[in-house]
């Protein structure tokens, strides 16, 4: 897992109870820049709860591989990942919310099942 990227946007068309577009993170080995839409496929979900208005909310992020062939190998799921890669995720999450006051806090990950099913419900408009 030499040179992971980390490319931070959203799913277009989407919409998540905070009422922004649900959040991915896109790992692969290569860099892209502001603006880019990668193809990607779902490897799974870390929850993340922050505070919100009227109390906590989810604001999970999604987090997805470009489909061409890379040399991450082929991970399946997003537990594949290596404990360090894992970490690194969740401290940028967290860190990207620091100076807020939306307290956010991981509550764990789930597969690429759930991925789909998040994005399914968040581009027919439901709840997510």
């Amino acid at each position: 897992m030499i040179g992971v990227s980390f490319d931070w946007g959203f799913i277009p068309g989407t919409k998540g109870e905070d009422g922004d577009p649900i959040d991915a993170l896109a790992v692969h080995d290569g860099a892209t820049y502001p603006g880019v839409i990668l193809p990607c496929r779902p490897l799974g979900v870390v929850e993340l709860v922050q505070k919100g208005a009227n109390g906590p909310i989810e604001n999970p992020r999604v987090i997805l591989m470009p489909i061409w062939h890379d040399r991450l190998g082929e991970l399946e799921k997003a537990t594949d990942l290596p404990e360090r890669v894992k970490a690194e995720i969740e401290q940028f999450f967290l860190s990207a919310t620091f100076f807020t006051d939306k307290q956010a806090k991981i509550t764990g990950w789930r597969g690429p099942k759930a991925a789909h099913r998040l994005i399914s419900a968040s581009l027919a408009g439901g709840k997510t």
